[in-house]
């Protein structure tokens, strides 16, 4: 292969390796999602049943996420008749990934693929673990995944 076409095609094969090893796919900016959002969904999927689900959000219930400009969060679950159920933390942005660590553990890190469409922030993916049979208990076969979507 003559110099300037093996050039040509070692300048191609660069950039699609450059392109390929984008850790920091698009996503929203953080200031886009600063703010107060209220949910319409925060679905757990078992994951050793994914046709089980449970979704917080219900005539009974409202979920509420201020995501604040310090990086901290503040997610609220109302129950009628309950005192709130509240998760705090700092939160973080990275591309299209955004993750939470809570205040009460801060081992634990939930990460969600983060999409902005106009008003509505979708999150989903995260691995945790739902009280699925209601025992208090959680269980190996209690891992869900967590899909999220809230509103403002």
């Amino acid at each position: 292969m003559p110099f300037p076409r093996r050039a040509a095609a070692l300048a191609l094969l660069l950039s699609v390796i450059a392109g390929c090893g984008d850790d920091n796919p698009a996503g929203p900016k953080p200031a886009e999602i600063y703010g107060l959002w209220t949910a319409t969904s925060v679905v757990y999927v078992k994951k050793s049943n994914p046709s089980v689900t449970v979704n917080l959000v219900a005539p009974d219930t409202t979920a509420t996420c201020a995501i604040n400009s310090d990086k901290s969060f503040v997610f609220v679950v109302n129950r009628a008749g309950q005192p709130p159920d509240t998760t705090k933390g700092t939160w973080n942005l990275d591309g299209e990934m955004f993750e939470v660590v809570p205040s009460a553990s801060p081992l634990t890190t939930w990460s969600w693929k983060c999409d902005l469409s106009a008003n509505t922030l979708t999150l989903t993916g995260a691995d945790m673990w739902y009280d699925f049979n209601g025992d208090d208990q959680y269980q190996p076969d209690e891992e869900a995944d967590n899909n999220t979507t809230l509103v403002r």
